[in-house]
This record gives structure tokens, C-alpha cells and sequence, in this order.
């Protein structure tokens, strides 16, 4: 059995009481007036029992967590793991023998505690289902059935009881429902604290009229999570019970962004609901009044961020996690791709190379996990700022490369929920256009950790004299190879960091992160308008503007402890090139200048 394995089994074994899946809950004893009933400890009762019980327990059993070499065991066995799968029909009746192993073996390396899942064949009722699950992957499992649309159904399947169960909110969603339930989780972990979840498989396909159905669940669904958060009406919980919502959404289909007027991906965030006669106005669906957070796993072989269809190069992320981040935190995700995955992967986390890919074994979608810990996140969000670069090298150009920097508390996924770009322009204009001036775009992918570094470069000679810093300093997915990289030597040249989205089908609209000029040899203003469908204008001055860097192997740096965007002020020119480590020159008061 391998190191993961054994890992996972000690830390089930080790916080349950006796029988595999049964949660060991720690009780206090009742008032008076109580003799008759179990009382849950609450967040206020001293802890030293529950600790001293516990503790050891999560010390003696904390997991690598190291998908790349397929260790996909939880950090810590205290997170709660969040699983979403499209499992198309495979796992139940209808599926072949080696449909079953397969998704049985992916169930097994991932072992989560809360499930939805979607398309569980109509044949299957939740008494089947556990005990499908029960027998592929041991314990108790409890699960809860949604409505069919004549063909499939959602599935909510827990490691732990469930509670308020529902197949649809009021009013309804569209034809699947909403498949909810109160996941009771064991007060030996999380206190007082329960979870209320949804499962969901919004419309197909991509007419305006699918777009409507997927707009109708988004409404419902934001009109529900009022509900949840009001005194009265058909629900109401615990102030910052949280809240998550995850599935096959079918957003954004093909990546084509919504349709016909539509904006559920939008809705589904922010709480703008669309048909407020039918669904109340808009509600901002957290717990402290601001939009929740799609929590975007990602594949950690290659920081892809899509799930459908499954193979080695999906093509769409239409399947989601969102959560209510006042109220419970991610600390871990992934996507589980077998084909990405190396065989010495495959083989320490059990799996095989067709076990999720659609035209082997697998599914038509990838499993999308997320570890989660209650209570905000104590760390500030990721800020991606540009921190050095080098481009007119002495002699050939071989040393080119942009480095990004994340100063902020958590990591920064590039691809999503934002979508990160960095546009090169040459020969910036003094005057705005009207027209794009980007000369070159690179669709950044990858992960950036809190104080991490990125590193765009050329897989030829632009780079070839940093290629082997680069590689030896940073993991794949802080590097990005790109055969079109390069940077020019061109007067008045800029770059414009910018995340993409897409409001509507065929729009895009960039936003600022920070703009930079280089090589600036005349002038104090300059524009640079990207190539979004309505460009947007980036007034490039003062700070902005960039020194010259003529033949010299040096680069242009930030300041170790520089967060200033979009300004040279700390920057230094001709320092030493530390692509993918700390820049050399240490932010000092007493050489403090601004570069013009």
C-alpha cells in the first residue's frame, strides 16, 4: 500500500469510534433539563478534552498532499474535502465493469467526505447508491437523491449525516432542481459548525434558450441563499453556516461567455439576479454582503483550469465550486486528470491512465476537489505585480524573460476565476487611438504562491542564457514556456498586465492589474489601449515610464518589499538578473528614486 494510502487509513481510523465512516463526536454533558438527550459541544466549551483527544490524532496522521507525484491525501485530516464529478451514467447499473473499477480508483486516491454528483442514472435511488459506495471505497456513506429530468439525477453522498434535504429551492430552478442537504459534520473537528451544500446540473449545449434555464437556477439559487440568511420564510440557518454550492454548471459553454443577455455566471457570484419578479432583487449571496468565491481548482500537473471533456487538453470549465469565504476557507485544490498524470503518479495513487479520460474508462468531465477549513481566510488575497525583466542584452539577445511576483497573502490561480494576460506593445502613441496597440499577448497559466514568482520566457534563444536559473529556481507551474516570446528593443515599448473576462458571448473586457513602459527615450505621456473588444485606454506616465537598458546583461527589478503597481519609484535599473528568485537589491529609505 502506498506511504498516501497508509496516511489517509490512520487518520479515518484515528477520528472515528470504532466502525469505518462512524465520526468520534465528543459530547458534553446536558443541563438539567436535557438528561434525556446527547448535547453538542459548542465553540464556547473548554477544548482541553477535545484537544487532547484530537490533536495527537491530526499531528500522528498530516499527509504530504502532493498530487504532482500522486499523493492526493488532505494536508491536514481535520480539512473537510469537497468533491464535484459528472460522472455520465458510469457509476451506478449502467456502467461496465471497468467503468466502475476505474471511477472506483479515483474515489479512492481522492477520498472525499462531501460529494455532488451529476448524471447518477434515473435507475438509482440513494439507497443504491450507498450502497455502491459503501462497497468501492468502505465506510458509511449517507445520500441524498434530486429530482430527474427523465434521464439522470444529482446525488448529494456524505461521509457524515444529512439534514434539511430538498430536490429543488422555492421558487424552483430549472428542471434538475437544486439538490441541497445539511451535511451534520462531527463536532470532535468542527465544533458547532455544520455545512449546507448544493448539487447541481444546470442546462446543456449553447442556444439562448439553454442560456435562460441556466440563468433561472443561477436566480433561484441566489434567492435560496436569501432565504438561508433571513429570519422566517422556508429556511433559515445559523448566522455563518457555510454555504457551498458546486457542480456541472455548463457556464460559459465552450468558453464562449454568456448569451442572449443572460449573465449566470455573474449572477451565480454577485447575486445580480436577472428575473427579480420571480426572484426577489439582487442579494450579494455572503454572509458579510460582498460576492462569494468560485474556488477554481486546478490541474497541478499543468495549472489547467478547464474540466470538460475529459481528456489531456479539456476545452471548457463548466464544472464549479463556489463558497461562502466569511464563512469557511479553501487551503488546498486540485483537478484530477489521469492522462496528465506521470505513471509513477498513477501508480502511488492508485489510479490508471484511462480512468478519467472520456474515451477510455472515465467520464466526460474531471473531478474538480477543494479542501476547505471553516472560518475566513486569516490571509490577505493574492496581488500579482510585474517585478523584473530584462530586454536588450549585450550582444545577442539571449537573456530575456518578464518576471511576476505575488505580494499578497493566497495563492493566485492565473487562469481563473481571472483570466491573466500580459500584452507587449512598441512604439507606444502620445495620443489615445481608438485602436489596439498590442504588438503581442501571452494567456498566462499557472499557480503563484504567497510571495511566489512567475517567469515567462522563450523555449529557444531569446532565453537560453536564463533557461537553466529559471528551471532549477521554480516548479512548472510558476514557469511558462512560450516559443512567441520575446521582447523588443523598440523605443517607447510597454507592457499592460490585464485580467480578461467575457460579460457576453463574443465580448471580452480587460482590467487594469498594472502597466509599465521600457526603454523610453522621449516623451512624458504615452498610451497603450489593449485588444479587448472595446480597448481599453491606459494612460502611461510620471512613474510609468521606464529608463533605458541599452546592451547590458542587467535587468530593470523592483525593490525587495516594493508593492507600489504601475510605478518605477523603487525600481532599480541595471540590477542583477534573479529570474525566479528574490530580486538583488533590497528596498532601502536611503536609496529611495524615481526612474523617469
Amino acid at each position: 500500500m502506498a506511504q498516501g494510502k497508509r496516511r489517509r487509513r490512520a487518520a479515518l481510523q484515528c477520528l472515528t469510534a470504532g466502525s469505518p465512516g462512524a465520526p468520534l463526536l465528543i459530547r458534553r454533558p446536558c443541563p438539567p433539563e436535557n438528561q434525556n438527550r446527547s448535547c453538542r459541544m459548542s465553540l464556547n466549551t473548554p477544548q482541553r478534552l477535545l484537544l487532547s483527544l484530537v490533536l495527537p490524532c491530526l499531528a500522528a496522521s498530516a499527509a504530504a498532499f502532493d498530487p504532482v507525484n500522486g499523493d492526493f491525501a488532505k494536508a491536514d485530516p481535520a480539512h473537510l474535502r469537497v468533491l464535484t464529478w459528472n460522472i455520465e451514467y458510469k457509476f451506478g447499473a449502467g456502467g461496465t465493469t471497468a467503468e466502475l473499477a476505474a471511477i472506483s480508483r479515483v474515489l479512492n486516491a481522492i477520498e472525499p467526505d462531501v460529494i455532488a454528483f451529476q448524471e447518477i442514472d434515473i435507475d438509482e435511488d440513494a439507497a443504491s447508491v450507498k450502497a455502491l459506495l459503501e462497497a468501492r471505497t468502505g465506510g458509511t456513506w449517507y445520500t441524498f437523491v434530486g429530482v430527474t429530468d427523465g434521464r439522470i439525477r444529482n446525488t448529494v453522498a456524505s461521509r457524515y449525516p444529512l439534514s434539511l434535504t430538498r430536490t429543488d429551492t422555492i421558487p424552483p430552478a430549472e428542471r434538475r432542481g437544486v439538490t441541497c442537504a445539511l451535511v451534520d459534520l462531527p463536532e470532535a473537528i468542527y465544533g458547532s459548525t455544520d455545512l449546507y451544500f448544493m448539487a447541481l446540473h444546470q442546462k446543456s449545449a449553447g442556444t439562448v434558450s439553454d442560456e435562460a434555464q441556466r440563468q433561472q437556477s443561477a436566480d433561484a439559487i441566489i434567492n435560496w441563499i436569501r432565504d438561508i440568511q433571513t429570519p422566517g420564510g422556508n429556511i433559515t440557518l445559523p448566522d455563518l453556516t457555510p454555504i457551498i454550492y458546486a457542480g456541472d454548471f455548463n457556464i460559459d459553454y465552450l468558453q464562449n461567455g454568456p448569451i442572449g443577455g443572460y449573465h449566470p455566471a455573474d449572477t451565480l457570484v454577485s447575486g445580480d439576479i436577472y428575473d427579480e419578479t420571480t426572484f426577489g432583487p439582487d442579494r450579494a449571496p455572503d454572509w458579510d454582503g460582498t460576492p462569494v468565491t468560485d474556488t477554481a481548482p486546478y490541474n497541478h500537473d499543468n495549472g489547467d483550469s478547464l474540466t470538460q471533456p475529459a481528456s489531456t487538453s479539456p476545452t471548457s470549465r463548466l464544472d464549479r465550486i463556489y463558497h461562502t469565504d466569511a464563512a469557511i476557507h479553501v487551503v488546498n485544490t486540485f483537478i484530477l486528470n489521469t492522462t496528465t498524470m506521470s505513471a509513477a503518479a498513477r501508480s502511488a495513487a492508485g489510479v490508471q491512465y484511462g480512468d478519467t479520460e472520456r474515451y477510455g474508462d472515465g467520464p466526460d468531465h474531471l473531478p474538480l476537489v477543494a479542501d476547505f477549513v471553516p472560518g475566513p481566510n486569516p490571509n490577505p488575497p493574492g496581488l500579482v505585480l510585474l517585478n523584473e525583466f530584462s530586454y536588450d542584452d549585450a550582444g545577442t539577445d539571449n537573456l530575456s524573460f518578464v518576471e511576476l511576483i505575488n505580494v499578497g497573502g493566497q495563492p493566485v490561480n492565473l487562469e481563473a476565476p481571472l483570466d491573466y494576460r500580459l500584452l507587449r506593445g512598441e512604439s507606444m502613441p502620445t495620443t489615445a487611438n481608438g485602436y489596439s496597440d498590442v504588438e503581442w499577448y501571452f494567456d498566462l497559466v499557472g499557480v503563484i504562491p504567497p510571495g511566489g514568482h512567475f517567469v515567462l520566457y522563450d523555449n529557444g534563444s531569446e532565453s537560453s542564457g536564463v533557461t537553466s536559473a529559471i528551471e532549477s529556481a521554480l516548479p512548472p507551474l510558476q514557469r511558462m514556456k512560450d516559443s512567441n516570446f520575446t521582447l523588443p528593443n523598440t523605443a517607447n515599448s510597454a507592457f499592460a498586465l490585464v485580467t480578461r473576462q467575457s460579460p457576453a458571448a463574443s465580448t471580452r473586457v480587460d482590467t487594469l492589474v498594472e502597466a509599465l513602459m521600457f526603454n523610453n527615450a522621449s516623451g512624458s505621456l504615452f498610451f497603450f489601449e489593449t485588444d479587448a473588444t472595446v480597448p481599453l485606454a491606459i494612460r502611461l506616465e510620471g512613474d510609468q515610464l521606464g529608463g533605458l537598458l541599452t546592451n547590458s546583461d542587467a535587468t530593470i527589478a523592483r525593490r525587495r518589499g516594493d508593492s507600489t503597481p504601475s510605478s518605477y519609484a523603487h525600481w532599480l535599473i541595471g540590477d542583477t538578473a534573479t529570474p525566479g528568485t528574490a530580486n538583488a537589491s533590497a528596498l532601502e529609505s536611503s536609496d529611495l528614486f524615481i526612474v523617469k
